[in-house]
C-alpha cells in the first residue's frame, strides 16, 4: 500500500478521534450525550477540508468532493440539530438511565460505547472516500464520477424529502399513535436511511476512479452495517413495536425495511 494512503488515513483518524474526544468532554459539562449527532457530519466535513487544504491532488476532483461533503454536512447537521435543539435525545437519556441502573459509570461508558466506538471509529471509516479521492492528481473525472454524482444527488434529494415528510407527519397532533405510510414511506420503512446510503455510494464511485480508490468501499459498508444493525433500524423498530404495536405490525408486514419497493 502506498505510504501516502497510510499517512492520509492516519491524519483523517487523528482529526476524527480528537474531535469526538473533545465532544465527549463537552458532553460531560452539559450532560448531553447527543451533541455528537448533529456534529458528526461537520467532523466528516472537517476531514475533507483539511485534506483539501494540505494535499495537492486533482483540483477538479478535490473541489467536487469538498462541495459534495459540505452540502451533505450542512443538510444533515441542520436537520439533526433542529430535532435535538434544547434537549438530550431521548435515546441517550434512556441509555444513561439504563447504564446507571447497572451501577456502572456512564462517564466512561459514553466514551467507549458512544463517542469512540460509534462516533470516532465509524466516522474514520466513513471518511475513506474523502481522502482517497483527493490524494492523486490523475485521472480526470470520468464515467464513474459522473454516475457517483448522480447517485449523490438522488440520495441527497431522497433523504431530504423523506425527512420533510416525516417532520410534517409528526407535527400533526392527529397522527398520534399512527405510523407514516404515505409518500416515500409507503415504499420503505426507512427511506431516509436508504437515501443516506446512496449518498455515500456516490462518494465511493468518485473515489473508485482513482488508484487504490477501491479501499473506499469501507465507507458504504460501514454505513450499511450501522443503518441495518441493532443501533439503526433495529433500535428504531423496537421502539415502534412497543409504542404502536398494531399499526406498525401491519406496516412492517407490507413495506420493505430498507430498499424502496412496492407494497
Amino acid at each position: 500500500m502506498p505510504i501516502d494512503i497510510i499517512y492520509l488515513a492516519a491524519l483523517s483518524s487523528i482529526v476524527v478521534f480528537s474531535s469526538w474526544i473533545t465532544l465527549w468532554l463537552i458532553s460531560l459539562l452539559i450532560k448531553d450525550s447527543s451533541i455528537g449527532d448533529p456534529m458528526y457530519p461537520f467532523i466528516i466535513a472537517l476531514v475533507a477540508v483539511i485534506i483539501f487544504a494540505l494535499w495537492e491532488g486533482n483540483p477538479v476532483r478535490q473541489r467536487l468532493i469538498l462541495v459534495m461533503t459540505l452540502l451533505w454536512a450542512a443538510r444533515l447537521g441542520w436537520h439533526i440539530g433542529l430535532r435535538n435543539w434544547g434537549h438530550e435525545d431521548p435515546r441517550y437519556a434512556r441509555l444513561r438511565t439504563h447504564v446507571q441502573s447497572l451501577d456502572k459509570s456512564y462517564v466512561w461508558y459514553s466514551l467507549t460505547h458512544v463517542f469512540l466506538s460509534l462516533g470516532a471509529l465509524c466516522g474514520a471509516a466513513i471518511a475513506f472516500p474523502l481522502f482517497l479521492g483527493q490524494r492523486t492528481s490523475t485521472p480526470d473525472l470520468g464515467l464513474l464520477s459522473a454516475v457517483g454524482i448522480l447517485l449523490y444527488i438522488f440520495g441527497l434529494i431522497f433523504e431530504t424529502v423523506a425527512d420533510i415528510q416525516l417532520k410534517k407527519f409528526l407535527k400533526n397532533p392527529n397522527n398520534n399513535n399512527k405510523v407514516l405510510q404515505t409518500g416515500l414511506w409507503s415504499y420503505s420503512r426507512h427511506p431516509n436511511y436508504f437515501g443516506e446510503f446512496i449518498v455515500w455510494c456516490g462518494f465511493f464511485l468518485v473515489a473508485l476512479e482513482t488508484p487504490w480508490g477501491w479501499l473506499a468501499i469501507v465507507s458504504p459498508l460501514t454505513l450499511l452495517y450501522i443503518l441495518l444493525g441493532p443501533l439503526g433500524i433495529g433500535l428504531v423498530e423496537r421502539r415502534m413495536r412497543k409504542k404502536r404495536p398494531e399499526a406498525f405490525a401491519e406496516y412492517e408486514r407490507k413495506t420493505n425495511a430498507f430498499i424502496p419497493w412496492f407494497k
